[in-house]
């Protein structure tokens, strides 16, 4: 019997090992969840959960439950990267072909904890879907449009150029890549009021006294 219950355990741990996702990140009173969830999506698999003109998302993206979270639009990621750009380069508003993040930036956006994928030995990349989008009389028919994408670049110091940001729209919406994933953001969940512990403690040893002091006067002779 213990053999099968240590079995199960094990098997339990092993299947829950798969489903770890990136920890969300906390930025200016939105939780954005990490593009790294949702590789291998093309903005047309992602349109039908998230509605491309609201952002509203209902459902479940590579497993993960979206519901009440919002696509984020161009606009929106600007937003998100002027957090770390600081007020002398700002993104936006639309599209922008690139900025350069400073080091200190590039600091500390990693430093909050946002996921990367790695691409090759030189760059580390963040890519992901935004519902903008727009259709190129080019591509109208033949590729499905473009849709927006925007794209983290941190290349090595002294190589090519290090730290970019590109707000782009030259992605096909019907094409998934392993290296894209999508940027989607809620309002910050209110964190449950916390009962200081310490405070508990004396009204808990008060209760246990007085109870004791209760039944040791019903136990006294009369």
């Amino acid at each position: 019997m213990k053999k099968m219950t240590h079995f199960l355990v094990v098997l339990i741990l092993a299947a829950g090992a798969g489903t770890v996702n990136a920890v969300p990140i906390n930025v200016n009173g939105l939780e954005w969840l990490q593009p790294v969830d949702f590789v291998n999506l093309s903005w047309n698999d992602i349109s039908p959960v998230c509605d491309p003109t609201s952002g509203a998302c209902t459902g479940l993206l590579n497993g993960v439950d979206v519901t009440g979270y919002t696509w984020a639009d161009v606009d929106d990621m600007n937003g998100l990267f002027n957090h770390y750009l600081g007020a002398e380069d700002t993104m936006g508003p639309g599209p922008d072909r690139f900025r350069t993040f400073d080091i200190i930036a590039a600091d500390t956006f990693f430093a909050d904890g946002w996921e990367h994928q790695n691409l090759d030995t030189f760059f580390k990349d963040l890519f992901g879907w935004t519902r903008s989008s727009f259709d190129s009389a080019l591509c109208t028919g033949l590729c499905g449009g473009l849709a927006g994408l925007q794209n983290v670049v941190f290349d090595p110091p002294g190589f090519r150029n290090p730290d970019l940001i590109f707000t782009d729209a030259s992605r096909l919406k019907n094409r998934p890549q392993s290296n894209i994933g999508a940027w989607l953001y809620r309002d910050e969940p209110e964190q449950p009021p916390q009962i200081p512990i310490p405070a508990t403690l004396p009204l808990l040893g008060l209760g246990l006294a007085a109870l004791g002091y209760n039944r040791r006067k019903h136990k006294l002779p009369n």
